[in-house]
């Protein structure tokens, strides 16, 4: 009931849509590799152990970590790399990055050299700077070692102070049911992704509006308010 195969791709098609081993008298069927990796155990339970491709599902859409990681590399700095998904306060899963790079970079630099690269919503929340990436005893990245990505909460609180600040964080507090946030909370790192942009976005009734790319470059409440004061809105 899924389907006969790709549509124009032949060579997916005969990957992924294969002769059924357990049926060799017509009429002859088919299976289908959905890429999932599982077990059976002894009382006859299938155990799901997790992908072998890396290819994730967030918020409806299929995603290749490969290849977000294959954009990241393109970054003339960023030697290493690789994209694992995570479980944010919400309960929501998204994408986190981890890289080792010549230099330090600064992370809304990488997400705005993504963003002429990939859609909005493969680009990570999160981007974890190593100065070397945990390996297995093979060589391979041992993607459990990853550490969990630091909040941007390393300094004290500074709460809002004027009132494009105050109006930002509001929104903020609400979209993220989270309270007292900082002047210095980072949007994408608190769980937001092109969905919660795309609602928060709506909310504020700037001249020129807002965009997406306003909103990366801008990540911060503080920053955010320094550039909307700035519009005369």
């Amino acid at each position: 009931g899924l389907a006969t195969g790709y549509l124009n791709q032949p060579t997916l098609t005969a990957e992924k849509f294969i002769p059924n081993p357990f049926c060799d008298q017509p009429p002859y069927e088919r299976l289908y590799r959905s890429g999932d990796l599982g077990r059976f155990w002894p009382d006859g339970n299938i155990e799901f152990i997790g992908r072998i491709d890396h290819q994730v599902k967030i918020r409806g859409f299929r995603i290749e970590c490969g290849e977000v990681e294959m954009a990241l590399l393109e970054h003339s700095a960023i030697q290493q790399a690789v994209v694992i998904t995570r479980i944010n306060s919400m309960k929501e899963k998204f994408l986190a990055a981890y890289f080792v790079a010549k230099t330090k970079l600064n992370t809304t630099d990488v997400r705005v050299f993504l963003q002429d690269r990939l859609p909005q919503y493969m680009i990570p929340c999160t981007f974890t700077q190593l100065n070397a990436l945990p390996l297995t005893i093979t060589g391979k990245v041992d993607r459990q070692q990853l550490p969990k990505p630091a909040p941007n909460s390393a300094h004290p609180v500074r709460l809002p102070q004027t009132p494009t600040q105050k109006i930002l964080a509001d929104h903020w507090q609400r979209l993220f049911k989270h309270n007292n946030l900082s002047i210095d909370a980072d949007f994408f790192e608190l769980g937001g992704h092109s969905l919660k942009a795309l609602q928060f976005l709506s909310a504020i009734p700037t001249q020129p509006p807002l965009t997406l790319r306003d909103l990366v470059q801008h990540p911060t409440i503080e920053q955010l308010a320094r550039y909307i004061d700035s519009l005369h809105w």
